[in-house]
């Protein structure tokens, strides 16, 4: 094995421990600064605690053994509270012996009703004892059902009806509605100015007759088929020569 061989290894050994020895001093210095930290950490938090009453500064400074030898060593002494401590307003010791004299007369309510909060600051409720909402009187009037919508059609030789109308109806659907209803037939004839009728019931157009188409009493200028019809109108075909 030559020199040249063995510096090489010298040399790569001696980075290895240079490399070795920065990453446990890293180590060392960042448990050394995270422990700094905590301890820190731990003085602000007494400090914290010192400042609200929580530990007093003894405590705080001397430690939990310590405080619990103090208390142990204050348990064969004897307390000695302060004049507040013992001492009590005179009004509240005349306060107790009024009620221990006259127990039904502090047991009267002296105020007003007692109101529950139900709910959120905005809700309140005022007791009432069994408290029941009235009965409704009865045998009242019973809701009136509402009235269908009906029209009048009269037909010559077969009577007068009253079919329900409905939405968009015509004189000339509301006839065939009755027709259907009644067991009598309806036919009409298209032609260009409309609907033409020829036959209701057993008699049909002929040379000499038709049916007239009256709309609410007046002789209707316009087709059936075009008379829109509602509630309360008045529909009549009458048998006619010409």
């Amino acid at each position: 094995m030559n020199n040249n061989s063995i510096y090489r290894r010298l040399f790569f050994f001696m980075i290895g421990v240079v490399v070795v020895s920065l990453i446990i001093g890293a180590v060392g210095y960042m448990r050394g600064k995270n422990n700094e930290q905590l301890a820190t950490r731990v003085r602000e938090l007494e400090g914290q605690l010192n400042a609200k009453g929580v530990i007093t500064e003894t405590a705080a400074s001397t430690g939990p053994e310590e405080t619990a030898n103090s208390k142990q060593s204050d348990l064969g002494k004897p307390r000695r509270d302060g004049p507040i401590a013992n001492s009590k307003p005179k009004q509240v010791q005349k306060n107790v012996a009024q009620a221990a004299e006259n127990p039904a007369e502090q047991s009267k309510p002296t105020g007003p009703a007692q109101v529950i909060a139900v709910g959120g600051a905005d809700q309140e409720a005022t007791t009432q004892p069994n408290w029941t909402p009235p009965a409704p009187p009865a045998g009242g009037p019973s809701p009136s059902p509402t009235p269908i919508p009906t029209v009048t059609i009269k037909i010559q030789h077969l009577g007068t009806f009253t079919p329900e109308v409905r939405a968009g109806d015509t004189a000339l659907s509301v006839l065939h509605r009755v027709g259907e209803q009644n067991g009598f037939q309806v036919r009409t004839t298209q032609y260009w100015f409309g609907e033409f009728v020829d036959c209701i019931g057993d008699l049909c157009f002929d040379d000499h007759h038709y049916w007239a188409f009256y709309f609410n009493g007046q002789y209707s200028n316009i087709g059936a088929s075009a008379q829109s019809i509602v509630a309360g109108d008045t529909s009549e075909w009458k048998w006619e020569e010409f």
